[in-house]
């Protein structure tokens, strides 16, 4: 039975480290929060990546803090800026994933312990390269134009979405993750396609209410990230895909 699968890029102690950190928050003490701490005189910050977008970030990181008894006092998604008593959050995207940096304003300012309890709320770790197999691209890519169409099925009831047609669509393709169970392959993979491709009804809407205030509104063309989930099924015949959906999708700034 053939098993569809990118190699293994990570040992076993490494991939069951990463899929324990993935699983639960980081201790006060652990890495990589405890190794990028730094304080000298009033000032003390660190850093921690995570696998969530910048908005997302943004958008749960105060809810979790207040629960924590932390003060909050602005959070501009915009920015990537999150504002609380004795505490300033810069959020940016790096490489992929998305970096959340903690900067104690307080007086004295905050020891390791407490900024990291305060970090290990910013999401899971990004998950570990994987290796990139040009066979498998390839039959994912035939995949997903035989598919044609994936949607954000949480999103707008599908209205965030993707045409796929040929394979001049894919400016890039990368597969950032895999999950194997018995019988199944669940990857993830980060895509770049054509703004014409794709359907964003947040933008589409805000292009349609300029149309009717009379303003035409610039054509988007810059080009999206589209992350994406694809199942795959391992039988006596051979791997099939049974799901494709879309993760997340914005156009590229």
């Amino acid at each position: 039975m053939h098993m569809m699968r990118t190699p293994r890029s990570l040992s076993s102690t490494a991939a069951l480290l990463v899929t324990a950190l993935a699983a639960s928050p980081l201790l006060a003490a652990d890495a990589p929060c405890a190794a990028n701490y730094s304080s000298a005189g009033k000032n003390a910050s660190t850093f921690v990546m995570t696998s969530l977008t910048t908005d997302a970030v943004v958008e749960r990181l105060p809810r979790l803090l207040m629960k924590n008894g932390v003060v909050m006092q602005s959070a501009e998604p915009a920015k990537g800026t999150i504002q609380a008593v004795g505490l300033d959050i810069k959020v940016e995207a790096i490489d992929g994933a998305t970096r959340v940096t903690f900067r104690s304003t307080s007086e004295p300012p905050a020891d390791k312990d407490t900024l990291c309890r305060y970090a290990s709320l910013a999401g899971a770790p990004p998950l570990a390269s994987v290796v990139q197999d040009p066979a498998l691209i390839i039959r994912m890519k035939n995949d997903l134009m035989t598919k044609q169409r994936i949607v954000q099925p949480e999103r707008g009831k599908g209205l965030n979405n993707a045409t796929i047609k040929s394979l001049d669509d894919f400016l890039d393709f990368t597969v950032t993750g895999l999950k194997h169970s018995p019988g199944k392959d669940e990857y993830e993979i980060s895509m770049l396609l054509p703004r014409s491709a794709c359907a964003i009804v947040s933008e589409d809407l805000a292009d349609a209410a300029e149309g009717m205030n009379g303003r035409n509104a610039a054509p988007r063309t810059q080009p999206v990230r589209v992350k994406a989930k694809m199942i795959y099924e391992n039988e006596a015949v051979g791997a099939h895909l049974t799901d494709a959906s879309i993760i997340s999708i914005e156009s590229t700034k």
